[in-house]
This record gives structure tokens, C-alpha cells and sequence, in this order.
């Protein structure tokens, strides 16, 4: 006859191989969720219609100025000129103002480093209260994925290159309107085309 001690071990026995067995099947199903960091916008709160005005300036001193006129339409201040196509301006401004962050750095490296000590572009942005925003253009990452950027309270990011390459391009081929080539004026060939010279031949008198 088997004694109770015996039977509540047995029991006991039971249990954690139960456990066990449970412990290890639910285990298996248990994926790890991966961390996802979000991009944070890099200029939040602007949108196109609220910027009257973009100025953007490289490091030797080439300016483009951009201003919207008073049928509220973009047209170049400097240099001078209409732009007739108005999309050549906002679909790179809203593509600049959409930028998001892929990397905060809490601790920058040098300016040297991010090319941030002299910016290679300075783009300003005026806003239609009169806000001023001006953000610093540095250089390539080591893995040439994006640009280090520094907005006017000093912090430092990295962005992708997309949305600033397609803004400065308005610096290095600014939207003038393209120039009308004038026609050549066909000349006839020698003896194409013309009229003979009549001449009188005078009549001899008796």
C-alpha cells in the first residue's frame, strides 16, 4: 500500500512537469516586438502656404531669393525673373518641410566632423507672420545616407538627402523662364531666287 507522503510527492511531481511542458510550449510562441524609434519632424508645424519667402545660400556666396509676389504666386527676387511653373517651387518646399529626422544626436560630433562649421548651404525660411527659420545644411554621413542639419535652437540631426538636394537645386538651376531662341532669317543662295536686272540699251540715232 502506497503511504500518503508518497502519493503528495507523486502529486507534486506531476505539477512541475506539467508546468514545465506549459512554460516551455508558450515560450516558443512568444515573438520579441522590435523596438521601433520614431523620426520626429524636423520642422514641425510648417506647411507651403504659410512660408512667403526662401532664401538659400551656399558657402562661396551664391544667394537665391524666392518671394512670393502680391498675387500671393513665387517669382525669383534674386536673380530677377517669373517663374512659371509654381510647382518647380512647392513640390521641393513641401518635400524640405516634410523632412523627418532619422537620427537625434545628443551628443554631436565636431562641427569640423558634420561639416557644420562652415554649412555648405544656409536655407532661411520666412514665414507669412514675419518668423524667421533658418537651418544649416553640413555635410554627408559616413555612409552617404543623409546630411547633418542644424535648426536655429542648435540641435544637431541627420536627414535623409532627398528632400534637401531637391531644395538646393532651386540654388544651382534657379526656375527662370526659358528663353525664347530667335529664328534664323533664310538668306537665298546666289542666284536663288532672284530677279534678273533689266538694263536699257540706248537706241543709236541716224
Amino acid at each position: 500500500m502506497i503511504r500518503r507522503p508518497t502519493w503528495i510527492l507523486l502529486g507534486i511531481f506531476v505539477v512541475l512537469i506539467a508546468a514545465t511542458f506549459f512554460w516551455q510550449r508558450s515560450g516558443k510562441q512568444v515573438t520579441a516586438e522590435p523596438t521601433v524609434t520614431p523620426q520626429i519632424p524636423l520642422l514641425p508645424g510648417l506647411e507651403v502656404t504659410q512660408i512667403k519667402a526662401i532664401k538659400i545660400q551656399d558657402q562661396a556666396g551664391q544667394v537665391v531669393l524666392i518671394e512670393k509676389n502680391a498675387s500671393d504666386e513665387w517669382e525669383l527676387t534674386t536673380p530677377q525673373g517669373l517663374i512659371e511653373d509654381q510647382t518647380r517651387v512647392d513640390s521641393p518646399l513641401d518635400s524640405f518641410l516634410t523632412l523627418r529626422a532619422i537620427n537625434v544626436l545628443a551628443a554631436p560630433p565636431p562641427e569640423q566632423a558634420t561639416g557644420l562649421a562652415t554649412p555648405a548651404y544656409t536655407i532661411s525660411l520666412t514665414q507669412e507672420d514675419g518668423r524667421l527659420t533658418k537651418i544649416n545644411i553640413g555635410g554627408a554621413t559616413a555612409t552617404d545616407s543623409g546630411y547633418y542639419v542644424q535648426t536655429g535652437e542648435g540641435s544637431v540631426y541627420v536627414v535623409g538627402k532627398f528632400g534637401v538636394d531637391g531644395l538646393v537645386d532651386l540654388l544651382k538651376n534657379p526656375p527662370l523662364p526659358a528663353t525664347a531662341t530667335p529664328m534664323e532669317t533664310p538668306y537665298p543662295e546666289p542666284g536663288e531666287g532672284t530677279q534678273p536686272i533689266l538694263t536699257a540699251t540706248p537706241t543709236a540715232i541716224p
